[in-house]
């Protein structure tokens, strides 16, 4: 069974019986860190290794005690829940077989290629009645966590509109990854960084969205997909939304304004790549538009938010309720990029 304990909008899931085995699908970058918050649990083990690259499979492997295959086990195998950590065009086909296999799915974000995919795994997962959670770990970051406490408690009033910015320089031979493929990521940026600020928007905001414009560039690693796009939204309670994302900001940013009727939030800097530090603001004016501001540097680690949303998967296997984000979170902000492409491939 597991102790629930709040804090921060966060629960803790703490376990006094087994662990969970957890299988990892995908041992790349991201693969490599999901790999080490896994195996570092005191609620779960790394039991099963899948990527076809036996080098980076095998260390993983190697490094958690766990087995390692090269493909997807065709039969059943002794794990509880699958992690699909694939890039993009391979997110669909391996979370199906895990659902398949009846085991509850965390899929890293965006969840699938496209909405059509999202929504094929959305409908199984519910016929088979099992979690299907999607990687979007901004949304538990420390300053992003008080933000939403304050927007949640009226500090700032009603949201008027937000402003978000975010990228980075990319590396030597970006424009050659699969992120910059078409084919394998889905898109580009967007489809990167690009689907975080969407789900933080529609996570700050919820509504419909109702207008959205979009303009992209790719001047500098001419690759088959947008190295920088603007995107502009406004749901149906009139709120708007702006922002920028790229991979050609030679100094990696993250910027979140959440500008209310009451006051204001602004979250300078995420974990320690982008900035160094991370930083709360919020500023409340008084009756004669004063403003009093309070400025609170935040924890930067950037691995906690990964913990936490490991520990909230874990518990919604074992009380049965799911935890956001899920899979409806991810068709709505995959729903958003494909119109936003649609717009960008007329221009």
């Amino acid at each position: 069974m597991f102790i629930i304990f709040g804090g921060l909008n966060q629960k803790i899931a703490v376990m006094t019986g087994k662990k969970y085995k957890i299988g990892l699908i995908g041992a790349g970058r991201m693969g490599e860190r999901w790999a080490k918050i896994i195996s570092g649990s005191l609620i779960a083990e790394l039991s099963l290794v899948v990527d076809l690259n036996k080098e980076v499979g095998e260390k993983i492997a190697l490094q958690t005690d766990a087995i390692y295959l090269s493909e997807f086990p065709k039969k059943n195998v002794s794990v509880d829940a699958f992690f699909v950590v694939t890039p993009h065009a391979y997110l669909y086909q391996n979370a199906r077989r895990a659902l398949l296999l009846n085991k509850p799915v965390f899929i890293e974000k965006p969840g699938a290629r496209n909405a059509t995919e999202m929504r094929k795994l959305i409908v199984l997962a519910k016929k088979r009645h099992l979690p299907l959670m999607v990687g979007f770990n901004y949304r538990f970051f420390d300053a992003i966590q008080r933000a939403k406490k304050a927007v949640e408690e009226n500090k700032i009033g009603k949201i008027l509109f937000m402003r978000l910015r975010h990228g980075h320089q990319g590396r030597v031979g970006y424009e050659k990854e699969w992120r910059m493929d078409k084919k394998i990521a889905g898109g580009g940026v967007l489809m990167d960084q690009g689907v975080h600020l969407i789900d933080l928007i529609l996570w700050f905001m919820p509504g419909e969205i109702k207008k959205l414009s979009a303009v992209s560039q790719n001047l500098y690693w001419k690759s088959n997909v947008e190295e920088y796009a603007s995107i502009i939204l406004k749901n149906n309670k009139k709120q708007v939304a702006l922002i920028s994302v790229g991979i050609t900001e030679w100094k990696p940013i993250f910027s979140l304004e959440i500008i209310g009727e009451k006051g204001y939030i602004l979250v300078e800097g995420l974990g320690r790549k982008y900035g160094g530090k991370e930083i709360f603001t919020i500023g409340v004016k008084d009756k004669d538009s004063n403003v009093g501001e309070e400025v609170v540097e935040c924890d930067p680690e950037p691995e906690n938010a990964l913990r936490t949303l490991f520990n909230e998967f874990i518990a919604s296997i074992e009380t049965g309720k799911m935890s956001e984000p899920i899979g409806e979170n991810a068709l709505r902000v995959l729903q958003i990029v494909v119109k936003a492409y649609k717009i960008l491939d007329k221009k």
